[in-house]
């Protein structure tokens, strides 16, 4: 696990300080080791956290003759094997581990190898001989890498932090700043500054003589898996994360797992145990606030499961908020759950170096709510229940007012997009100046071909495979390559092995959502290993208190900061609607839906851009 910059392009005016800076400014990512590459018009720079071949396994990496130079983040799970590959084809390689392996497997297959990497990753490869950068990212997002190209160069970091080190004028993206403000995050690969994208999740970006070609190597893929009943399904699934486990456990440095409480993580510990027998460190985090606090319930999995269980408390520092968070997001990103997962994360690094998690587990295997609400609509609209019934679902007030909301679109693509929205276009028209949104579409979305016949399992599947495409990398993996990065810790995540989220989409939709549950699967295998309570309770998500923290802890540091004269929330925004929706707040009613997005997005502004 790293961070990596670099540049390409026919500007041979990039200095030795330009990729120290780059370097420096990503040091949290890497605080072990640092290395550079330089030559003519290219230059890489890579700071390390050594995990897997620590005496060895320094970057940046070459072929035999060193026409092939590369640097990655992330860990290639399935290295061993390619490295028995790559000896069986007369390679020699020098290391233990898995960073050198990718300039020789380029060699050897050219950007084909990377449907044969099992991993989360960014790669960054110069060919010397066709005189072309390579940029590359996982399937599904876990290692973000940004770039930005102009006047036939480009550049590229891990951070946009690292890319602001080149002096130049930019602009701020106000369709991805309205985007953000809808979703949370502007897209998978779109920032708020005009001109830096990031590479898509499984996609490969190629840059030669001044042009760039954007390729997707990857798709999940489509096959029906029929013929098994629930208990063949469960044992074809435990197989298989016990596979991607397995990979996920090698490290040279310690070792332990994010347990919330909630089935996906406490399967992972679970099976953890399994594999290896000894007791794994956990750790969790709480709330005073019992209604989001769900440390108890973790600790009742790890007494259970014999885990050596770590817990820590979260509690509002309006400080850390103001001056700490906007140095650590150098993009507005607005999901509030960032802070808790920050957190862990700082906590679980005083102990160990690496973590699983159980993200992916919702997309893989339908967890969300709004996949049963694909049910409710569909006999809501053929008059089969009653919309009062939708009480009997036991969700949120506020996540049944988007159900609801949701119902007057027929067409089922933007039904279900609106219930992914923080806010609604209507109210989004009300508060965004007029002018700003002229032309406006949420175009970063990747959209995904909505089926023919639309079906309860074909629309399950398609909402399923547009969260992996969008919301998964967007949101959930910047979160948690953030948020466990400031700290040098290492997230692995078993349930996002290519092979067990194929398994997920494919399997029957009645094996994984129903009208009162979800995750119907994962909860049967969960049945094997720990107590029907911890199985069938409903998980409270990685949510804050936050309507009461901007409303009490909060309040006037929120109206100073938003209704500045020189804020930028008064440049886009009517500042009427903004007055209205804290006064609003202020009485009880609950706008910090928008209001979060709107503070993250002037603190932003405010260290990032407005000082440049």
């Amino acid at each position: 696990m790293c961070g990596i910059a670099g540049y390409f392009g026919s500007n041979s005016g990039f200095s030795n300080d330009f990729l120290s800076n780059q370097a420096n400014s990503l040091s949290h990512r890497g605080p072990d080791a640092e290395g550079f590459f330089r030559n003519g018009k290219v230059g890489f720079s890579f700071r390390r956290l050594s995990i897997i071949d620590v005496a060895t396994g320094d970057q940046p990496c070459f072929s035999e003759n060193k026409d092939i130079v590369s640097i990655f983040n992330g860990e290639i799970y399935n290295f061993q094997e390619l490295r028995n590959l790559l000896n069986s084809k007369g390679h020699i390689l020098t290391s233990k581990g898995d960073s050198e392996i990718i300039p020789h497997l380029y060699e050897e297959f050219g950007v084909d190898f990377l449907n044969q990497l099992e991993g989360m990753f960014a790669i960054a490869i110069w060919d010397k001989n066709s005189d072309k950068l390579i940029l590359a990212r996982d399937r599904f997002g876990e290692k973000p890498l940004w770039f930005e190209e102009f006047d036939g160069n480009l550049i590229f970091a891990s951070e946009v932090k690292a890319l602001m080190h080149l002096k130049r004028d930019r602009n701020l993206d106000y369709e991805g700043i309205i985007s953000n403000l809808m979703f949370g995050y502007s897209g998978v690969s779109h920032s708020c500054i005009s001109g830096i994208s990031m590479v898509p999740p499984a996609s490969y970006i190629s840059y030669q003589n001044g042009k760039m070609t954007r390729v997707q190597y990857w798709s999940p893929s489509r096959r029906e898996l029929d013929g098994v009943n629930m208990e063949q399904a469960t044992d074809q699934l435990e197989e298989l994360l016990l596979d991607s486990i397995r990979g996920r456990l090698i490290s040279e440095r310690p070792l332990g797992i994010f347990l919330s409480g909630g089935i996906d993580s406490s399967l992972i510990t679970a099976l953890t145990s399994k594999i290896l027998g000894v007791s794994t460190k956990t750790f969790s985090l709480g709330f005073e606030e019992s209604e989001f606090d769900e440390s108890s319930r973790a600790a009742k999995t790890a007494k259970l499961l014999g885990t050596d269980h770590h817990e820590t408390t979260l509690r509002l520092n309006p400080d850390w908020i103001f001056s700490d968070l906007p140095k650590i997001l150098d993009y507005p990103f607005a999901d509030s759950s960032f802070l808790p997962t920050y957190f862990l994360s700082k906590f679980a690094s005083e102990h160990v170096t690496v973590v699983l998690s159980g993200d992916g587990g919702d997309e893989g295997f339908g967890g969300y709510d709004r996949y049963r609400f694909n049910i409710w609509w569909q006999l809501i609209s053929r008059n089969k229940i009653s919309l009062p019934a939708l009480n009997e679902l036991k969700v949120s007030n506020r996540r049944l007012s988007k159900w609801v909301r949701a119902m007057k679109f027929k067409d089922p693509y933007r039904r279900y997009i609106s219930m992914t929205e923080l806010i609604s276009e209507d109210v989004m028209r009300s508060l965004i100046k007029p002018e700003l949104l002229s032309g406006f579409s949420s175009s970063f979305v990747n959209q995904i071909a909505m089926p023919d016949e639309q079906s309860s399992s074909e629309l399950l599947n398609f909402m399923q495979r547009h969260d992996l495409a969008n919301y998964l990398p967007g949101d959930l993996m910047f979160k948690v390559d953030y948020a466990s990065m400031a700290h040098g810790l290492e997230v692995r995540t078993p349930f996002l092995s290519h092979k067990v989220v194929e398994f997920g989409l494919n399997f029957p939709s009645s094996m994984k959502v129903g009208a009162r549950s979800n995750k119907l699967i994962l909860r049967n295998l969960a049945n094997r290993y720990l107590d029907k309570e911890l199985v069938g309770g409903k998980k409270k998500g990685f949510a804050i208190p936050r309507a009461k923290w901007i409303r009490e802890g909060l309040s006037t540091q929120v109206s100073e900061l938003l209704l500045d004269s020189g804020s930028l929330v008064r440049q886009i925004c009517q500042i009427e609607m903004v007055q209205q929706l804290i006064r609003d707040h202020s009485m009880g009613a609950e706008r910090d839906e928008i209001l979060w997005p709107l503070i993250i997005l002037e603190l932003w502004h405010k260290e990032h851009f407005s000082a440049k």
